[in-house]
């Protein structure tokens, strides 16, 4: 299975290369900066794609496609888009591709009246102050800081990996989960070893991330409460898990996120998952196989601040052995699950 698997992923190399490209495609030991006119600017899940042209006279003109951070980014972090109008002049740092010579993934971005937002694991470049340095999101509602002054799980919870402006908690970094080498069957390890992660990614456009990769994401997520049933919203792609407890629900149908029950123990919340068709069981070309389960165990911290996460996975097509995984989440009064509403502009390099 996997052999066919990874002689598959290097035939379609080139068609992978333009979905949803995969950090590994930026090299972020360094950083380039342009300036020019922006020409175009999508502001779009999951990655805004700006377009930059020189103001040289070269002929044809030169044009960087600068690949930002979804527009949810921006958003949380108020930064008002109308100030990176089209025809402006805009100066961007950021890493820069490997693929071309025209293309970086941006971490700063400074707009014609001298604004800057800083968009990733950076510091301010050209000014003191940015939008971006911390995270400061209104409260939404009355019933969401009545749930943030309680120790319960029906809330929402953010990844607290270190930003400009937010202490680095790498126990709840959405990377947390695959640091730990997996002990990978030999096929699998084949299969990933022909994964090449400049030109490939384990995403694809706006098709959705499936269990368990979808629990690394780093957006907000958020327990709903329905009675037979635990709704686990993810603001990535949108997704939805739906928890049927107590034995309820239908019977079990495959896809992504699999087919997910629960039971309370304690006030430890179990998942049990099965019936799960997606490629990738984490980054970097990792396959998932078929037959997989995962057991999950979400508990509250004493404190209510931190929501604690163990992940049991057994795959039996890619790992010699069942695993345990774990990170959390933290509280950010007044953060919330957007829509993602996701659009993807592929790239003709």
């Amino acid at each position: 299975m996997f052999r066919a698997l990874a002689t598959a992923s290097l035939l379609l190399a080139a068609l992978v290369a333009r979905g949803h490209h995969a950090y590994t495609e930026f090299d972020t030991r360094q950083i380039v900066e342009v300036e020019g006119t922006l020409v175009t600017a999508n502001w779009r899940n999951p990655h805004a794609v700006l377009e930059v042209q020189l103001q040289d006279d070269s002929d044809p003109p030169v044009i960087w496609e600068i690949e930002a951070p979804p527009v949810n980014h921006f958003r949380r972090n108020g930064v008002p888009l109308e100030i990176y109008e089209v025809g402006s002049t805009v100066k961007v740092a950021g890493w820069p591709s490997r693929r071309s010579d025209v293309r970086m993934y941006s971490t700063n971005i400074l707009s014609e009246d001298g604004r800057e937002s800083v968009l990733w694991l950076t510091e301010t470049r050209w000014n003191e102050t940015a939008y971006g340095l911390g995270l400061e999101v209104p409260v939404e509602s009355a019933a969401q800081q009545a749930a943030a002054d309680a120790p319960t799980l029906f809330r929402v919870w953010t990844s607290g990996y270190g930003r400009p402006g937010i202490p680095d908690d790498p126990d709840s970094s959405p990377f947390t989960l695959w640091r730990t080498p997996l002990p990978l069957t030999e096929a699998a390890r084949a299969a990933a070893d022909a994964f090449d992660p400049v030109l490939q990614s384990s995403l694809s456009g706006c098709e959705p991330k499936g269990m368990p990769l979808i629990m690394g994401q780093p957006y907000p997520i958020e327990f709903v409460d329905e009675g037979d049933v635990i709704l686990l919203r993810l603001e990535e792609y949108d997704t939805v898990r739906t928890i049927h407890m107590n034995g309820s629900g239908p019977e079990p149908e495959v896809s992504h996120v699999g087919h997910s029950t629960g039971y309370w123990d304690g006030d430890t919340l179990v998942v049990e998952t099965s019936h799960v068709r997606t490629q990738y069981m984490a980054p970097r070309g990792i396959p998932l196989g078929e037959g997989a389960s995962f057991v999950e165990r979400f508990t509250v911290g004493e404190e209510g601040s931190r929501l604690l996460y163990t992940l049991a996975i057994t795959a039996p097509d890619a790992l010699t052995e069942p695993i345990e995984r774990s990170r959390s989440w933290i509280v950010t009064p007044g953060e919330r699950v957007m829509p993602f509403d996701c659009t993807y502009l592929y790239s003709d390099e």
